[in-house]
C-alpha cells in the first residue's frame, strides 16, 4: 500500500479590511491636499512680494552709490578743469593723471549701476506681475468656491421639489387604479349573482 503523505496545511490569516477607517484615511488626506492646493496660490503671492521687496532695497541701495559715484565725479571733473586753467608744474601734472584715473572709474561704475538698476527694474516688473497674478488666482478662487456653493444650495431643492411631485403623481394614480377595480368587481358580483325575477303567478 502507498502511504499517503501528510501535508500541514497553513492557516492564511485573515486580512480584515476595514472599509470606514480606509474611507476616513482617504477622506482626511483629500482634505489635506485640498487645503494645500488652497494655501499654494497665497504662499506664491507672499513669495513674490518679498522677493520684490529684497530688489527694492538693493535698488536703493544701488541709487545711494550712484548718487555717491555721481558726486565723485563731478568734484573730480571741477578740480581737473582748475588744474587745467592754472600754469602746470610737476604736482599739478601727477594731480590730474590721479583725477583721470578717478573719472574713469566713476564713469566705469555709474555703468555698471545703471545696468543693474535696469535688470533689478525688470526683475521687480515681472515678480510684481507674478504677485498680482497669484493675488488674483486667490480672489477667483474664493468666488469660484461661493458660486459652486450657491449652484448646489439651488440644485438641491429642485430636485427635492422634483421627488415631491413624483410621490404626489404615484399617490394619485393609485385611487384611479381602485376606483378601476372597484367598479371591476362590482360589474363581476352583477354577472355572477342570479337574477331574481319577478313571475306573475295567473
Amino acid at each position: 500500500m502507498v502511504k499517503k503523505k501528510m501535508t500541514k496545511r497553513t492557516k492564511m490569516k485573515k486580512t480584515s479590511v476595514k472599509p470606514r477607517a480606509t474611507r476616513q484615511g482617504v477622506l482626511s488626506l483629500a482634505e489635506k491636499v485640498e487645503k494645500e492646493f488652497r494655501q499654494i496660490p497665497t504662499k506664491l503671492a507672499k513669495l513674490y512680494h518679498q522677493e520684490v521687496m529684497t530688489l527694492k532695497q538693493q535698488d536703493s541701495k544701488l541709487k545711494v552709490e550712484l548718487n555717491k559715484v555721481q558726486v565723485t565725479q563731478k568734484n573730480a571733473q571741477k578740480k581737473q578743469a582748475e588744474l587745467a586753467s592754472s600754469k602746470m608744474t610737476a604736482t599739478k601734472k601727477k594731480q590730474l593723471t590721479a583725477l583721470k584715473k578717478t573719472l574713469a572709474t566713476a564713469t566705469k561704475t555709474i555703468k555698471t549701476l545703471a545696468r543693474e538698476l535696469e535688470k533689478n527694474a525688470k526683475e521687480c516688473a515681472s515678480l510684481l506681475a507674478k504677485h498680482l497674478k497669484f493675488t488674483a488666482l486667490n480672489k477667483e478662487l474664493a468666488k469660484l468656491e461661493k458660486q459652486l456653493l450657491t449652484k448646489i444650495i439651488t440644485k438641491q431643492p429642485a430636485k427635492a421639489q422634483k421627488k415631491a411631485t413624483k410621490k404626489i403623481k404615484t399617490t394619485k394614480a393609485q385611487p384611479a387604479e381602485v376606483t378601476n377595480v372597484t367598479e371591476e368587481a362590482t360589474e363581476e358580483t352583477s354577472l355572477s349573482s342570479p337574477t331574481t325575477e319577478t313571475v306573475e303567478m295567473e
